[in-house]
């Protein structure tokens, strides 16, 4: 580990992609497979950010758990063939991943997706190569992803008061905050800037551009 090496904890989904287009799409041909009506797009929104069977258990209610691991699979297949090539990478997110890792920040995804499923959508939109590693969940092992947090530490060789997340939800804020790891929100994605300041968000970055400023101010208050 580099003494003063310090790095930058991406969300996917409403933080580098704008992906509720295709997971919207996914998730309704999932529903409709197993015969149950699939959940209005607004929810769908509310629910970004957290492990997909906790989702669908949700949306399923009490009556229909039985259908929780089908419609996963369905889910996934979907994802996989259509659903991952629907959605675009947000305006100003290269350039910026860019210029944090010129500045010598590491660069890491940690995601509640499945981490070959984040590899696959960073690779389509071209933004593999930007990354120093890739971290998700697995279906059944993780109840959220604090573990996928943990893991990108471990793969960036680094302690969690040398990282800062950039996430757009609520749960990468709480996640984040468990971990150690202070969070910059982004109120482009899925949450406004209030809901992120209400989880804890100790700085909001209003666009894609604003996240170099913020982390580099949030690194510097917690060196």
């Amino acid at each position: 580990m580099t003494e003063h090496a310090r790095g930058v904890l991406f969300d996917l989904d409403g933080t580098c992609v704008d992906s509720l287009p295709g997971i919207f799409a996914s998730m309704k041909a999932a529903f409709e497979a197993v015969g149950q009506p699939p959940p209005p797009l607004e929810t769908v929104r509310r629910g970004m950010g957290k492990p997909l069977a906790a989702t669908f258990s949700e949306y399923l209610g009490p009556e229909h758990q039985r259908h929780v691991d089908s419609v996963v699979h369905h889910y996934r297949e979907h994802q996989r063939s259509v659903g991952q090539f629907i959605g675009e990478v947000y305006e100003g997110i290269p350039e910026t991943i860019g210029q944090l890792r010129g500045a010598g920040y590491r660069t890491a995804i940690a995601t509640a997706k499945g981490t070959s499923a984040a590899q696959s959508l960073i690779a389509h939109h071209g933004l593999l190569p930007m990354f120093d590693a890739v971290c998700g969940v697995t279906q059944h092992a993780r109840l959220d992803k604090r573990e996928a947090l943990y893991d990108a530490l471990r793969a960036l060789s680094l302690p969690a008061h040398r990282a800062v997340m950039v996430g757009d939800t609520e749960h990468d804020v709480r996640a984040a905050d468990i971990c150690g790891i202070p969070c910059v929100g982004v109120a482009y994605g899925y949450r406004s800037e209030r809901e992120l300041r209400d989880a804890g968000a100790v700085a909001v970055a209003k666009t894609p551009r604003d996240i170099v400023l913020q982390v580099m101010r949030v690194s510097k208050a917690h060196a």
